[in-house]
């Protein structure tokens, strides 16, 4: 009987050394996250961060045409005409004819202005050619080595400037419904003035 008691006990003694042993082993294989000085794990997920919305690009403007750009345009009028329209006209005067580059903005139902420019080399003989414009235009003094201001108001109200060098032929058009005058002739000699310049 004491024999059997003894035997017992062993086996409860070796079972728990193993229990034992083994609550050591698991214990020896677990690594604790390392922590921040703030007590916070620092194996946190990395999170992506969302790219940042680009800004909406602006609408390009343009630099202008033949000397003249939008806000200097919006200034001198008024008004915001618009984007220019580009191109080129066929000029012709007492038979003489060249090809100026053309700007046009705005429309005849509001204000329209048309400026147009060559150098002497659209000219024949590369002589630029400065005939007075209009019925009956008036002198311009203070600007070019020529030029001249044409106004009538037949079916609306429209001026035009001719300025000449002996470089540059310039053409300026103002068309509205009503206008007046002087301040059509000071407007256009002043675009004049830009477009010579240019």
């Amino acid at each position: 009987m004491k024999r059997t008691l003894v035997f017992l006990v062993l086996i409860g003694v070796a079972l728990t050394g193993c229990s034992a042993g083994a609550g050591s082993e698991k214990s020896a294989q677990t690594k604790p996250s390392a922590a921040s000085d703030d007590g916070k794990s620092d194996e946190t997920e990395p999170v992506e961060a969302e790219p940042a919305d680009e800004p909406a690009a602006e609408p390009a403007k343009t630099d202008g045409c033949l000397g003249i750009s939008p806000d200097a345009l919006t200034q001198l009028v008024g008004s915001d005409l618009g984007e220019a329209q580009k191109g080129s006209t066929n000029v012709t005067v007492n038979e003489i004819k060249w090809t100026a580059d053309r700007c046009e903005w705005g429309d005849r139902d509001t204000l329209e202005v048309i400026v147009s420019s060559a150098d002497k080399a659209a000219f024949p003989d590369s002589a630029v050619f400065c005939e007075l414009s209009g019925l009956d235009p008036e002198p311009v003094s203070g600007i070019g080595e020529a030029a001249s201001w044409d106004f009538m108001e037949i079916n609306g109200a429209s001026g035009k400037l001719v300025v000449c060098t002996q470089d540059r032929w310039v053409s300026i058009r103002m068309r509205a419904p009503t206008a007046d005058t002087a301040a059509f002739r000071d407007q256009s000699i002043e675009l004049a003035r830009l477009a010579l310049a240019a």
